[in-house]
């Protein structure tokens, strides 16, 4: 589990709750049409527009509140990461080979690699003694810059949906002036599909050489619980329950094989090396 699957699952029932907000908005009207004349009609739809508006904005300031609360938690592992010295034996060790002059196998350049721990530089220096010493397979290190701009692809993408997102079938009455455009590409949930920025980010968090990684043994937090628990609600019997698993399985199946839907979930096709440009 790591914080972009956080921050796709926390979109996830941020979208079931501006959906069932629009639903219940347009419920009230139709009710409200088929009782009252056109003017009362007109007032009560107007009051529950102020009504489910101000609900809407209240989820809105919420999830964006919650999302750059897990940007800033990413981009302080980033900075962490990159600050984290190298061990004062490893980087001693590696000055002697330098200055002996002496040439080093794939084997004895693995060994070194394992000691450094999460570490920039040392992962830098890795890459530097097996460019030395001709070495291949060692080429696996991504610069900062390959998080950085991951990070920023992923904040555009969290923006235009949060920012857009009316709705399934969007509540147009509900928007603060946004671009038809930004509602149209936030309505064809890009996040939570499988060219997502998002999603590639969590793919590539899993490895043990991205900044601030988290093992994939490591426990959900109460909060990714209960939002695993409001995506499986109303769903009953155990077909209904692994139909549910399949549709979320793209995006969150890390997440959900953490939990107790973790036996519903399908067999997982062989992955593919995520390719990020």
């Amino acid at each position: 589990m790591n914080r972009f699957s956080s921050i796709l699952l926390a979109l996830d029932v941020y979208a079931d709750k501006v959906n069932a907000l629009v639903s219940e908005y347009r419920a009230e009207n139709t009710k409200a049409a088929k009782i009252y004349n056109e003017s009362t009609y007109q007032e009560i739809r107007e009051k529950n527009l102020q009504k489910y508006r101000t609900k809407y904005l209240a989820e809105r300031a919420s999830i964006v509140a919650r999302c750059d609360s897990f940007i800033e938690d990413i981009q302080s592992d980033l900075r962490a990461w990159v600050a984290t010295p190298v061990p004062p034996s490893i980087m001693s060790l590696v000055n002697s080979l330098i200055s002996c002059q002496i040439p080093l196998t794939g084997e004895e350049l693995e060994a070194i690699s394992s000691s450094m721990g999460s570490c920039y530089f040392g992962g830098k220096i890795i890459q530097k003694l097996a460019a030395d010493n001709n070495l291949h397979g060692f080429d696996n290190f991504k610069d900062v810059g390959f998080f950085v701009k991951i990070l920023d692809n992923v904040k555009t993408e969290m923006k235009v949906f949060i920012d857009g997102f009316l709705g399934d079938t969007p509540e147009y009455e509900f928007s603060n002036g946004v671009s038809k455009y930004i509602v149209l590409a936030a309505t064809a949930k890009k996040i939570f599909g499988k060219d997502s920025n998002t999603l590639k980010a969590a793919l590539i968090w899993r490895s043990e050489n991205a900044p601030g990684a988290v093992k994939k043994t490591d426990k959900l937090s109460n909060e990714d619980l209960e939002n695993l628990d409001r995506l499986f609600c109303g769903v009953n019997g155990v077909e209904e329950i692994r139909q549910r698993a399949a549709e979320l399985a793209p995006d969150l199946r890390d997440v959900i094989s953490l939990s107790k839907y973790g036996n519903y979930l399908p067999d997982e096709e062989s992955e593919e090396e995520v390719v990020y440009p």
